[in-house]
Order: structure tokens, then sequence, then C-alpha cells
């Protein structure tokens, strides 16, 4: 903002004098360049000025900083600000008096430096406090954001640890049964379990999951499930190769929808679920046939609310569910890094 500014000033500073001068007004033919108005001599002006403006930049900069750490008003610093912008004026004027005597042609304009870098000294001041404003405003906005941001990864810490609970639950009574009565099935369910909550806890700690890695661990967990349903469930996986490697989605979506799909239909051997992971457009679709019970069940809702809720934290979108008489279709869009 300095480097920009100061040669601006310098030409508004240099500006009314240099049309004066050229009007014809004065008779100046013993003046010195009197042909200020040419465009090379009027750069000398020019630069000297910008040279003082950038003076006066660097010494406002430093005592806006100065003034930070010392407490300082900004009634002082506007007073040392022109303080300063006096003294190096009257420095600047008699050091060129000294060298170059006035004309009397131009005794009028002796206090015209005054007022020319006392304008400036004043819109350096405005212009640092306008950028000080902006920047304590950037602070607090990025402090919200991180506190936000806080917040919202919090709760979706809180609603991952409820995806677990229910999952182990079934799986050890499941294990359980199986130790009793087939007891190489146990063993072939142990390791699968071994394996899937392995994945759990070293890629459970991610808040969203690489589509590979989601279907991974579907895959086991609905391995897991065919123990407990024999011959109930079967599953279909029609994803291309490009949203498998490059989509993302909250971690744990494919188990917890397919939780969802095994606790509110009543699968047999006679009636098995069938789940299908489809792809259309931009979005993921998760179907399953619809079993009823025969009566009614009661529901929560709390797995697909615990998804929904974790899809706006991370993509600020949501899923979107789309049931007919025969089949329940969750839509997903896919999260991209």
């Amino acid at each position: 903002m300095a480097w920009i500014t100061s040669p601006l000033l310098a030409i508004y500073n240099v500006a009314p004098i240099s049309i004066f001068m050229s009007s014809g007004v004065l008779e100046y033919e013993s003046i010195p360049f009197r042909e200020i108005e040419h465009s090379i001599k009027i750069l000398i002006p020019i630069g000297l000025i910008t040279f003082n403006a950038l003076i006066l930049w660097y010494f406002n900069i430093w005592l806006a900083r100065e003034s930070t750490k010392r407490n300082l008003t900004s009634s002082m610093r506007y007073v040392l600000a022109l303080l300063f912008t006096v003294i190096l004026v009257f420095a600047l004027t008699s050091l060129s008096a000294w060298l170059r005597p006035v004309p009397a042609q131009l005794e009028n304009f002796r206090y015209y430096p005054f007022v020319g870098m006392v304008a400036n000294t004043v819109f350096i001041l405005i212009m640092i406090d306008l950028i000080q404003s902006q920047g304590k405003r950037a602070a607090l906005e990025l402090e919200k954001t991180g506190l936000v941001a806080a917040n919202l990864k919090a709760r979706h810490e809180q609603l991952k640890q409820q995806i677990h609970p229910h999952f182990l639950f079934n799986a050890l009574n499941t294990l359980k049964l199986l130790i009793k009565s087939r007891q190489v099935e146990a063993s072939t369910y142990t390791v699968r379990l071994s394996r899937f909550l392995r994945a759990s806890l070293t890629q459970g700690l991610e808040d969203k999951m690489c589509i590979q890695q989601e279907l991974s661990i579907f895959k086991d967990f609905m391995e897991l499930q065919r123990v407990r349903f024999p011959d109930a469930i079967t599953y279909e996986i029609n994803l291309s190769p490009m949203t498998i490697n490059r989509g993302f989605l909250p971690a744990f979506t494919f188990q917890a929808l397919a939780e969802n799909a095994l606790k509110h239909n009543a699968l047999d051997q006679n009636h098995p679920l069938h789940i299908n992971i489809m792809e259309k457009g931009e979005e993921i679709h998760f179907v399953n046939n619809l079993i009823p019970f025969h009566r009614k069940s009661s529901s929560t809702g709390i797995g697909l609310v615990n998804l929904s809720e974790r899809f706006r934290i991370l993509s600020g979108q949501d899923i979107s569910i789309d049931q007919h008489q025969q089949a329940f279709n969750v839509k997903l869009k896919v999260i991209h890094p």
C-alpha cells in the first residue's frame, strides 16, 4: 500500500503548483525549473515527494506497531505522527532554502509543503487504521471459523461413537452361539471379526474414507451378517472404478445403511434381503428391498439421522431417501477431495 499510494500522493501534491505555474499568471523567467510543467523536469519534485511519503508511511507503520506494544491511544499516535511530519518538512524545507533560496514569486507557497505533507500524513493514518481494522475483523472471523470447526469435529466424533456399540453387541452374541454349536465356523467368524475391528480402529479415526475402503469394510460386515442370517442376505456392487478410487463418504456409511436395512426388514431364507449399491450420475444409490414385519415395528431412526448429520457436517449436503412399496433407496452425494 505504501509503494502504491506514495507516487499518487506526490502527483496530487505537485499538480496544483504545476498547473498554476504553467497557466502564465506569474512571470517566472528567473524561477529555477521554469519548465516545471515539462514531463521530465516534473519528475524531480514527484520523486522527492514520493520519497518523503515513503518515509511517512514507514514511520507510521512502525508507530502503529509500537502503539500496540505500548498501549498508546489513537490520539497520541496521531499527535506523534503529525509532530514527526512537521519536523521532517521543516528540516527538508530549511535544507532546500539553504541550497537554493525560494524566489520572491513563490514566497506565498512557502507553507504549501507543510499543508501537503500534513494532508499526506492524515491520509496514511486513515489507511493504516482501515487496514488494522480489516485485519482485526479477519482475525475474529478466523477465530470464529476455528471454533465452529472444532464444534463440528466434536459433534462428528460423538456421532461416530454411536456406530459401533450396536454392531459389537450383535457380533458377540453371534460368536457366543457359534462357539457352542459350530466351532469351525466360530474360528472363521473370529478371524473376520478381528479383521473388521482392526479396520474400524485404524480407519475409524478418519472423518471420511475413500469409497474403496468403505466397500472393503462393508463386505467384511456383510460376510459376518451372513453367518447370523444364512441364505437370507445377498448384495451387489455396481460402481465405476473412478468412483471407487477417487470418491469419499463419511466413515462407515455403507455399514450404517446395511445395519439399518437389517434392522427394519423381516428377512429369512424364503424372503432374503438384497442390497444393491449402484451409481447414477454423481450419486450413489444404496437400495434394498422391503420385507415388512407382520406387526408394526418401532424405529427411532437414529441410524439415518446420524448419517444425515455427518453428511451435513462434512459436505454441507444431506442424504436423500426415496421409499417405495417394495424398495428403500438412500441417495448419497459423493464427496470429492
